[in-house]
């Protein structure tokens, strides 16, 4: 499988199956190697375009710091390459941030979000973050990954709910998810 070099990193990528475009963002610290089984069910039904964020897996190693924006970026990069303008994104845990991330600065790329065992980040909650976890010993990477995110206390408003949670921006350029839906 390619790797090519997006936004000045070298990242490394799969694309397998047929059927719909699928974007997949992985959880923090994992590799597509460790997630191969799912990757093998995903790709059944899907055209999967799938990668190993800076520093992980089969991608180049980081070389400064870089944000959520930086990481959504490198998507679009990788949807550049292989050729399509609009998909549907699946997120998984910190993947879902980089989801909501990639559908707020780019709705126009997104035919259906789906987002699984995720948060808003920022200050909704995040993930460990992983110039962190890259570093730990295994045992303690292990105990990283099993903490659970407290939930952030809830605003009153639906207003405050929609900034804080992102969730009016989602929802505006998000369609329910169907693995049967045509594609452009």
């Amino acid at each position: 499988m390619p790797v090519d070099h997006v936004n000045g990193v070298e990242l490394y990528w799969e694309r397998r199956g047929s059927g719909p475009r699928l974007l997949f963002c992985n959880g923090s610290g994992t590799t597509l190697q460790a997630v191969g089984p799912l990757l093998d069910l995903v790709a059944a039904r899907f055209d999967l375009l799938a990668w190993d964020y800076r520093g992980l897996g089969r991608s180049g190693p980081v070389t400064g710091p870089y944000t959520m924006a930086d990481v959504a970026a490198d998507a679009v990069g990788l949807l550049r390459i292989a050729g399509w303008i609009s998909c549907r994104v699946l997120g998984v845990s910190f993947g879902g941030m980089v989801a909501q991330e990639f559908a707020v600065t780019h709705p126009e790329r997104v035919e259906r979000l789906a987002l699984a065992c995720t948060s808003a980040g920022g200050d909704g909650g995040s993930s460990y973050p992983l110039h962190k976890l890259q570093e730990l010993p295994p045992q303690e990477k292990a105990a990283a990954q099993l903490q659970p995110s407290r939930p952030p206390a809830r605003p009153s408003s639906r207003r405050a709910q929609a900034m804080t949670y992102g969730t009016a921006s989602a929802r505006s350029c998000a369609r329910p998810w169907s693995a049967t839906a045509t594609t452009t």
